[in-house]
């Protein structure tokens, strides 16, 4: 038995890149939220883009199956092993059962996973299951296939390879290519045509097929081109492997593409802070007597589900009352709810809008499909040439997702610049984001951060004197690790400045630039006798108690798990300086929190599925009861 089990652990070791695929395949689709997110959209079911989207996705693991199948076998046709064997029967035995269990194993991970988030109640998971079963069937009697299709077939073009028997000795190189030139040519032709659609249509092409299709045709790409690396490294008997290796290390020191876009040099003429207040209070008092609300709104980071959560608590807040925008004097966000605040505005200025359901209509799109494809085509491939391809950027393709998905009237609401937009507001924007280089918190500003008031900050337009578009300025507050990269910033003078990330990094509430607004502007208006009161609202939506098990890999696993849950919590702290009354007298704090039960999937990430909006539209009137009634009375 023992040396069965050896025989069979032969040939898995030998698989290690097909395995390591599927295991990438399983974390992202099984351990993360976001994966279960795109399982729980897949349901024949569903009307429109959606139904399309889960028959490509059934297309796209069978590629994936395929794929496994296809590299396993060809690995193991130029592997010679020395088994430790009872007969040859069991010796082949592991390299023809092996290679059919891979070929199978992404329809199963995928049917796992569907069972997860759905249960059984899916027919999805029934067909995927019976694909499996015929897809093993095809595997067992492919030899026979071959044979009757070739004895059937007239025309000479498709002509298949012959079948190639197993054997526990490689076979020569130029034999496997004879036998596997056309399935070699056949599937570099379908990836050069799906990877030149996603280059040239950055947007439409991968939002049509959507992120489960992108990540199932993508893990089954780069098995093949990675199989191909393998079978030249073995060939040629030259560590390309490893010279691939060196060379990415290499060319990251020269080909940065992720230079933020930007749309003109401009002369900074914004208005300070006191400027910007006094005509704010001046425009708002000159008609009246009462003491003038304000309030200061602080938008926590969390993809797009804080940018969809914090456009509908906004719209909803406006709809309850219509001064509710004219008495708001800032807004502070970080990554998503960057997002979410540009998109209320925007909408604010177009006429006739819903602002709850046309916040719906743009931040449903599936803003994932396309960085994810750019993540794993252009952006992935830009790692292996010497010199920069700005037009590769992933980054861009989530701008122009913004872009396309904002269009009002044929016109994108999120294309034009910041300043251009925002410069002559009668409210603040701050989209933090954090520097790399030294940690800092850099503010976007319509106004002038002023250093004095805003510790250990930096104002992005004092730096540059350029303009960018809205889209950019969120994808600068909202630069995901991994998912998109650092954006590289040059200064005034075109030198190199620095990279900018996440403001998460620094603090993902934005409470900590908004209570040092609120604690310099309530100290002004008590200095000139400005009759106000403020109320701070705090736009929420993550969990409070955010608790994760370490079971193993205690050295490795626990400083990633320590940084991500203070990175969660880290807004948690300035928080609590308000609810710890350290306000000014007659100064209010209000916290708008979104609900997400631990058996309700509301994905971190750049998509949401039909279930996740509905479950985070169905707290919007209870959740925003407390304040509606606080604008009104």
């Amino acid at each position: 038995m023992l040396k069965l089990l050896f025989n069979y652990y032969v040939v898995l070791k030998t698989c290690w890149i097909v395995i390591l695929f599927q295991v990438l395949g399983f974390a992202a689709l099984i351990g993360m939220d976001q994966g279960k997110d795109i399982l729980q959209a897949l349901c024949f079911t569903e009307t429109g883009l959606l139904r399309y989207h889960t028959w490509f996705a059934l297309f796209g693991v069978t590629w994936w199956s395929w794929q496994s199948w296809r590299a396993s076998r060809v690995i193991l046709h130029f592997t010679s092993f020395d088994f430790i064997k009872f007969s040859d029967r069991y010796a082949l035995q592991a390299q023809v059962l092996i290679p059919r269990a891979l070929g199978v194993m992404p329809l199963l991970i995928m049917s796992y996973g569907l069972v997860r988030v759905t249960g059984w109640s899916n027919s999805l998971i029934y067909l995927t299951l019976a694909l499996a079963f015929w897809l093993y069937l095809f595997y067992y009697l492919r030899k026979d296939i071959i044979v009757l299709f070739l004895s059937r077939n007239k025309w000479k073009l498709l002509n298949i390879p012959g079948y190639v028997k197993v054997k526990n000795n490689a076979y020569p190189a130029q034999f496997i290519w004879s036998k596997q030139r056309r399935w070699v040519l056949f599937r570099v032709a379908c990836i050069s045509l799906l990877f030149g659609l996603i280059i040239m249509f950055p947007v439409s092409v991968p939002q049509f097929l959507g992120s489960a299709t992108i990540v199932f045709f993508a893990l089954g790409a780069w098995l093949f081109v990675a199989t191909c690396l393998d079978f030249a490294e073995r060939h040629f008997r030259f560590p390309f492997t490893f010279t691939v290796i060196v060379a990415v290390v290499v060319f990251s020191f020269f080909n940065n593409n992720h230079e933020i876009r930007t749309t003109a040099h401009t002369q900074d003429t914004r208005l300070s802070i006191v400027s910007h207040f006094d005509q704010w209070y001046t425009a708002r008092a000159q008609n009246s007597t009462d003491t003038i609300p304000i309030i200061l709104v602080a938008c926590q980071g969390g993809g797009v589900r804080s940018a969809y959560w914090a456009a509908q608590v906004l719209g909803e807040l406006q709809r309850a009352n219509p001064d509710f925008d004219r008495q708001t004097y800032a807004y502070s966000t970080v990554s998503g709810g960057s997002l979410g605040v540009a998109t209320y505005k925007q909408l604010l200025r177009q006429p006739d809008t819903d602002l709850t359901a046309d916040a719906h209509r743009i931040l449903s799109k599936d803003f994932l499909a396309p960085v994810t494809s750019w993540l794993v085509v252009p952006d992935l491939i830009q790692k292996f040439i010497p010199f920069p391809i700005k037009s590769f950027d992933r980054a861009k393709a989530l701008e122009y997702s913004w872009e396309e998905a904002a269009k009002y009237n044929g016109k994108s609401m999120l294309a034009g610049g910041f300043l251009e937009e925002f410069q002559s507001d009668s409210c603040i924007y701050m989209f933090n984001s954090t520097r790399v280089e030294n940690g800092y918190r850099t503010l976007l500003s319509n106004v002038k951060m002023d250093p004095k008031v805003f510790n250990m900050s930096e104002d992005f337009f004092d730096v540059t004197h350029t303009d960018i578009p809205i889209s950019t300025a969120v994808s600068v507050s909202s630069r995901f690790p991994f998912i998109t990269p650092p954006g590289l910033v040059y200064d005034k003078d075109g030198k190199r400045w620095g990279h900018l990330v996440d403001g998460g990094y620094v603090e993902n509430m934005g409470a900590t630039a908004m209570l040092e607004l609120y604690d310099f502007i309530r100290k002004m208006a008590d200095k000139k006798g400005y009759k106000v009161e403020f109320k701070l609202l705090f736009i929420k939506n993550t969990k409070v108690e955010y608790t994760t098990k370490i079971g193993g890999l205690y050295e490795v696993l626990a400083p990633l798990n320590t940084f991500s849950k203070v990175w969660v919590n880290s807004g948690q702290y300035d928080e609590s300086n308000t609810n710890l009354k350290n306000l000014y007298n007659g100064d209010k704090a209000y916290f708008i929190t979104l609900d997400r039960p631990d058996d309700q999937i509301i994905p971190l990430g750049w998509y949401l599925s039909p279930q996740a909006t509905q479950r985070i539209r169905g707290q919007l009137s209870k959740q925003t009861s407390a304040f509606k009634h606080e604008l009104t009375h």
